[in-house]
């Protein structure tokens, strides 16, 4: 990571007005107040934690270069969301030969996409074992996943940002639910079991 966390904390209005005048010690404490919140939005996009700290490292080097355009009359965490949304996006552009886009004309026919919401297996089991099972989803996946499940945006926003088709983007938001829901539904079903046994 780029600051270690140390220092104490002042006003918001002090750390801002430090990060425009590109104090160092500003720029810490608002990478201190704020870390955590970039690193659960770069998890969702990463492969494992190591990767997150890419991105968040990464994300905060904009902040600080950008951090004169951030309006203060908005709330910051969105301001520094999408940032930390667009160096993930970076990061998989850089590998963009690498991924693959499944691109098929009825995304419905993928099987269980419609009933993973319903699933009753999502309400036993943690946020944390969530993620989990959503870094194990291939890029393309997860990456389509967390732009439109957590993050909002909609088909066409994603297939802009990705340089992918609308039916792409549709495409892998349904084989990423049908694959969570299949791998969770399995997992809840297997620590049953081991309850059981134990019982």
């Amino acid at each position: 990571m780029i600051f270690k966390r140390k220092s104490t904390a002042n006003s918001w209005q002090d750390i801002l007005d430090g990060c425009l005048r590109r104090d160092s010690k500003a720029q810490r404490q608002l990478f201190e107040r704020y870390a955590n919140f970039a690193k659960n939005t770069c998890l969702r996009y990463a492969q494992n934690d190591e990767e997150a700290e890419e991105m968040v490292s990464d994300g905060f080097l904009k902040v600080f270069d950008k951090i004169d355009r951030y309006d203060s009359a908005q709330p910051f965490e969105g301001w520094l969301k999408r940032i930390m949304v667009n160096t993930a996006i970076d990061h998989y552009r850089r590998n963009v030969s690498k991924i693959n886009w499944a691109d098929i004309d009825d995304a419905s026919q993928v099987p269980y996409a419609d009933t993973y919401y319903k699933d009753e297996h999502l309400m036993n089991i943690t946020a944390d074992e969530i993620m989990a099972f959503v870094q194990r989803l291939p890029v393309s996946y997860r990456t389509v996943f967390s732009l439109a499940v957590v993050d909002g945006y909609n088909h066409v926003e994603i297939a802009e940002l990705l340089g992918i088709s609308e039916s792409a983007s549709r495409s892998n938001l349904s084989k990423a639910k049908a694959k969570l829901q299949s791998w969770i539904s399995a997992y809840v079903v297997q620590q049953d079991e081991i309850t059981h046994k134990h019982e």
